[in-house]
């Protein structure tokens, strides 16, 4: 496993750097002023993180309650976002069965942010007790054959939850490499990478989608975690249908499956209760370069849309998803 440069080494690194001429004098002590600020954060930060992770997940959602309360009533986290996303999602529904979705949202968001800081410290044992995986013979076979598949997500459910379940369950037959975006914050960025990793799995940024592919460990099958339903580019999108609008998505997912001939496998995501999933998972095809052109994203799309209608506030609301408009 290739390990990201840890923000000591990179503040190491800063420190040795021999300015040249006055710009550059600026520009290291611009640097050296950031890096310092942001190891103060950081360190200031952490006695709180860890206070609160260690504490009971009952405890937690007592806390999560009070804080949901603060949101909703008086702070309104892109409050005016979450509404209009459903009324334009929800034509056909009534203002109190969209009032109660985008309460129940913000109830279940206030829970995945606790339960992220939670899950620095949860326990293999406790993690695995959270989830349940409802077997597939399909990607049970393509393990045994040593196959590599990609897992095609949507931001429903808690994705940290998910990923650490994944990592430690031992009945899911793949190890598992997911992406992420790396945080500004080079400390909280090493943090958090080392704590996503600690029960087996792999993170790859963003940018290094494509080295993450081609250096795959050909002696272990690996599933590839790929999370599609941000506000992608306009231009270099594909366009198609989704809650009632035009909606943009990452091609990655498609271009990953064809160039690597990977079969691909929607998630499917239940939340019976507080803290508790089950997954399930679809496949969507494992002959990937013989399907049409965009059929891998349309799949994606429809089983996407069918898991947040059976439960919408399980789905992030909040995000700025249809930003971008479709091009004439």
């Amino acid at each position: 496993m290739v390990l990201q440069k840890s923000p000591f080494q990179a503040k190491w690194t800063l420190l040795h750097l021999k300015p040249i001429n006055s710009h550059s004098n600026i520009i290291f002590v611009n640097q050296f002023k950031t890096n310092l600020v942001q190891a103060f954060f950081y360190y200031l930060s952490l006695p709180f993180i860890y206070a609160f992770s260690y504490l009971p997940l009952k405890v937690i959602y007592k806390i999560s309650d009070f804080l949901f309360f603060i949101n909703y009533h008086f702070v309104k986290y892109r409050r005016n976002v979450v509404q209009k996303n459903l009324k334009n999602s929800f034509p056909e529904k009534s203002e109190k069965e969209m009032k109660e979705i985008e309460k129940s949202f913000f109830r279940i968001l206030t829970d995945y942010m606790v339960e992220s800081i939670k899950s620095f410290t949860i326990s293999k044992k406790s993690i695995i007790s959270k989830g349940i995986i409802i077997e597939n013979s399909e990607m049970n076979e393509l393990a045994k054959a040593g196959r590599n598949i990609i897992i095609s997500v949507g931001h429903v459910g808690n994705q940290e939850f998910v990923n650490l379940f994944l990592s430690a369950a031992p009945n899911f037959p793949f190890n598992l490499k997911a992406a992420y975006h790396q945080l500004q914050n080079p400390y909280f960025d090493q943090f958090f990478y080392k704590k996503r990793i600690r029960f087996g799995s792999e993170m790859f940024s963003m940018k290094a989608s494509y080295k993450a592919f081609l250096n795959q460990d050909l002696n272990r099958p690996w599933a590839f975690f790929l999370v599609n339903d941000q506000s992608s580019p306009p231009t270099k999108s594909y366009w198609t249908t989704f809650l009632n609008q035009d909606t943009s998505f990452y091609k990655g997912t498609e271009i990953f499956a064809k160039k690597y001939d990977m079969p691909v496998f929607f998630m499917h995501l239940d939340r019976p209760e507080r803290g508790k999933f089950i997954l399930s998972f679809i496949k969507i095809t494992d002959e990937p370069k013989l399907v049409p052109e965009g059929e891998i994203l349309e799949k994606h799309v429809h089983l996407l849309e069918k898991n947040i209608l059976e439960d919408p506030p399980i789905w992030l609301w909040s995000h700025k998803r249809w930003k971008h408009k479709k091009p004439v």
